[in-house]
């Protein structure tokens, strides 16, 4: 467990991490109910130590703690959770993280007790406010929003970096697809495909976290505004940067949300277009291959023509129905040859009705399907009563 202690009771600071993002926090249930007990905290605290558990994949990737206010008099406790993109320059990789915030402070006695949830030991703003409370009290005592402020400055410009990493893998791959032309296509198209879908559900995170730290601002907006009113005019002037602070922050979560719908919008489009490009080149391939069939068949078709008459003759002189007379030096033909003749046609009649019925079968259902029967309309009337009559209430 890494905390974060100021002795002074005017401001008091509790920092708990994971050991990484799958893991869980590194503190037990009963050390952290004697947090709550101590400090008489709500269940809100609950709430956002319950957004860090152990895991084996990445679910709930875009859930965060909402906000949460509570108001007892002088004394007024903050909750929530934000996410937010990080650069592992060890891997070279980007991740999403997560920190939530617990506090609890009183206007009356300048008493200010925050507790940090941070994705990772000696995380930038654990190290700052380890610093900033090593100062000593006078430069948070009276500064209610101060870690909100440094929460939001430290890892907020992260999103405009992420953004433009993710714009950054799209433009080479949108690039490829709007000037290749269909006969260049090769197989790595496919693995754009992959790779886009990948982005795509890169992009379909960043508005829902936005949105998420867009309404955590405007609650701090809202409690700003509140502290701002009150009589004590230096915790008003505080009150009053802190509003300009995170108002300006609204601005940037906005900006940085257009961002990624823009690159939303480009992604599913590239998308399209390529999933156009390669069906096209799939129907070019298959005119190829049935103009090939084609000319094979042509060819098939020739060599047909050109081996059944001399088949047939073959056959014919071959079935003894001629012979030759050694006596009369002639050929002489067999009397029941009329036999073959009247087989064949009808043979060939049996053939020729058998294949127009064939025909004339696929003709009727084609014409059917264009001509709506007796048994479809009756089938539509019963509907129409059906949709009148209505549903039986049971």
């Amino acid at each position: 467990m890494s905390m974060l202690l100021c002795t002074v009771l005017i401001a008091e600071n509790r920092s708990i991490c994971q050991r990484n993002s799958y893991r869980p926090l590194e503190i037990t249930e009963p050390m952290f109910n004697h947090l709550i007990k101590k400090f008489d905290l709500k269940a809100s605290a609950w709430d956002v130590a319950s957004c860090f558990y152990d895991k084996d994949f990445d679910i709930e990737s875009t859930y965060c703690a909402p906000f949460t206010i509570h108001h007892n008099g002088n004394v007024t406790e903050v909750s929530y959770t934000i996410r937010y993109p990080e650069f592992k320059s060890a891997e070279g990789t980007w991740v999403i993280r997560q920190t939530g915030i617990y506090q609890k402070f009183n206007t009356k006695t300048s008493q200010n007790l925050f507790i940090l949830l941070n994705p990772a030991p000696s995380t930038r703003l654990h190290q700052y406010a380890q610093v900033l409370a090593s100062k000593g009290p006078q430069s948070i005592q009276q500064d209610s929003f101060w870690l909100h402020k440094e929460l939001f400055r430290t890892y907020f410009p992260a999103w405009r970096l992420y953004n433009a990493y993710l714009e950054k893998s799209l433009i080479p791959i949108a690039n490829n697809a709007v000037a290749t032309f269909i006969e260049e296509l090769t197989e790595t198209e496919y693995h754009h495909l992959t790779e886009l879908a990948f982005l795509e559900t890169r992009l379909v995170q960043v508005p829902a976290m936005l949105a998420a730290s867009r309404d955590v601002l405007e609650g701090l907006v809202c409690l700003c505004r509140e502290i701002t009113g009150r009589e004590d005019e230096k915790i008003a002037e505080f009150s009053r940067s802190a509003l300009a602070a995170i108002q300006q922050h609204i601005r940037e979560c906005a900006g940085y949300t257009r961002v990624a719908d823009c690159l939303e919008q480009r992604v599913q489009k590239i998308t399209q277009l390529l999933a156009n490009t390669l069906s096209f080149r799939e129907q070019l391939n298959a005119k190829v291959q049935n103009n090939s069939m084609l000319k094979l068949n042509n060819l098939i078709t020739t060599l047909t023509v050109l081996y059944l008459p001399a088949s047939f003759v073959a056959s014919f002189f071959g079935m003894n129905f001629f012979d030759f007379d050694n006596e009369s030096r002639q050929i002489v033909g067999t009397p029941i040859l009329w036999i073959y003749f009247l087989c064949s046609a009808a043979m060939t009649v049996m053939t020729y009705v058998f294949y127009h019925l064939l025909i004339q079968k696929a003709l009727l259902k084609r014409i059917t399907w264009k001509i709506p029967s007796i048994k479809m309309y009756t089938r539509t009337r019963t509907r129409k009563k059906e949709l009148h009559k209505g549903p039986e209430l049971v």
